[in-house]
This record gives structure tokens, sequence and C-alpha cells, in this order.
């Protein structure tokens, strides 16, 4: 199997469970790595995420995930 390349990663947070999305900040590295910055929900609040990625192989994911973490 030959390893793929990611080519495209994007990120969307919510704090109202998947109502509105806002994108996250997402940096590519050098070494084929990627950071996000993700929000510090209040209080009690949940932080749902939703990410896209793509591969130069053709393959990707697409993914919710509904209250993914949350705050203290």
């Amino acid at each position: 199997m030959t390893k793929q390349r990611v080519t495209a990663f994007e990120l969307w947070t919510s704090t109202d469970d998947g109502t509105t999305w806002r994108p996250a900040t997402v940096r590519a590295g050098d070494d084929g790595d990627f950071t996000a910055t993700l929000p510090k929900p209040a209080a009690g609040q949940a932080v749902s995420l939703r990410i896209k990625v793509t591969a130069d192989g053709g393959s990707g994911i697409d993914q919710t995930i509904i209250r993914a973490y949350r705050a203290g």
C-alpha cells in the first residue's frame, strides 16, 4: 500500500450542537502535519467538530462529532 499525502484539511467548530459552524484556523506544517486552533468554551459549554480531509490518492474523510468536548 502506498502512503498518501494529505492535500486538504478543513475544520469547523460549533457551540450550538451543529446549528451553525465556524471555520477553524488550520496550519500546515513542513512534515505533512496540521494544527488547528480550537475555541475554549465557557464553563459547561460543549464544542462540536466537523472535519474534511482529502489525500492525493483519492481517499478522504468527512466527519462530524456533536459535543466532541466540553469545558469543566
